[in-house]
């Protein structure tokens, strides 16, 4: 019967609006089908979850953590709150046409660069590394002037005085997202508190490349 609920209400939205307010809105932390970034897979979601469930978390995840026991799993698996959207109705019904059909019609959002960078690369290339790490601490300076990663995150046994505590502890982050989930998260900034920061001081992609190398090899001894 919800299925049946569901197949009439997405005809008010629209597959195009859907698909444009998810690339604009959603694709920096998921995918349909491509492995989980920020956030996870979005694959067959509609299936699997509840829809009303589904429309209100969409819009205002913010009520839920800490009073629901999906929303705090998966806070507990990824690590970070996902930010309100705010949207109308009949904006959240084409999302959810646009993850129903997706889905179904394994249909890829777009296609995106990725920058290449692997735990496996060889040889370690400490240079890179240096310059990654030298970034996150600020003691090189981004082109635009935006504030270092420390100032808000922290990576374990890097650093003698640690870093920030208002953003998720980054020591597992390349093994979490991987270099795409990275990148685009650092391309194009889907959190509340990053957005102000970096709105009109944008990572250049040299940047964002050394810093994902840096994260790539914590574990790396040099």
């Amino acid at each position: 019967m919800e299925n049946l609920i569901f197949v009439f209400l997405i005809t008010i939205g629209s597959y195009e609006k859907g698909k444009e307010i998810f690339v604009k809105k959603c694709s920096a932390c998921h995918t349909i089908g491509e492995g989980k970034r920020v956030g996870p897979d979005l694959m067959g979601i509609t299936e699997i979850r509840n829809i009303e469930w589904l429309k209100k978390f969409i819009n205002k995840p913010s009520l839920f953590f800490g009073k629901d026991k999906l929303a705090d799993s998966l806070l507990k698996v990824y690590g970070i709150k996902m930010p309100d959207q705010n949207l109308e109705e009949e904006e959240i019904l084409s999302i959810l046409e646009y993850l129903n059909f997706s889905s179904k019609k394994e249909i890829k959002v777009e296609e995106k660069k990725e920058i290449k960078i692997t735990k496996e690369e060889i040889p370690f290339n400490k240079e890179k590394y240096e310059r990654g790490k030298m970034l996150f601490k600020g003691e090189i300076i981004y082109k635009n002037k935006g504030l270092p990663c420390i100032s808000c995150h922290t990576v374990k046994g890097i650093f003698t005085f640690g870093g920030g505590k208002v953003g998720p502890d980054l020591s597992f982050s390349y093994e979490n997202y991987g270099a795409e989930g990275l990148e685009l998260a650092l391309k194009d900034i889907p959190f509340p508190t990053m957005i102000p920061v970096y709105k009109n001081k944008p990572l250049l992609d040299e940047e964002i490349e050394a810093l994902i190398y840096f994260l790539s090899k914590l574990e790396t001894k040099n």
